[in-house]
């Protein structure tokens, strides 16, 4: 893969990062917390209740399919016959 192909291919995994489907598939509302976690407890100096968790849980499943995302269009790039030459 010579340069211009490799900026390419990071350019697109970057452009391709605000489009992830996690950015609208994990409602904060619609996730259900373990039956463990308290309804108002301490995080690192921080006090957090259900909701606040929730939308930390959230934002955490979002940068996880973000990641899940650019990873799975890297090895298809990857594997792409161009990227063999």
């Amino acid at each position: 893969m010579d340069r211009i192909a490799a900026e390419r291919m990071i350019f697109d995994l970057t452009a391709s990062a605000t489009r992830c489907a996690g950015a609208t598939m994990f409602d904060p509302g619609k996730l259900t917390l373990p039956a463990n976690v308290p309804e108002k407890y301490l995080h690192e100096g921080r006090a957090l209740n259900h909701e606040k968790a929730k939308r930390m849980l959230a934002n955490d499943l979002r940068k996880l399919a973000l990641v899940d995302d650019c990873v799975a269009k890297l090895v298809k790039a990857m594997n792409a016959p161009e990227a063999r030459g």
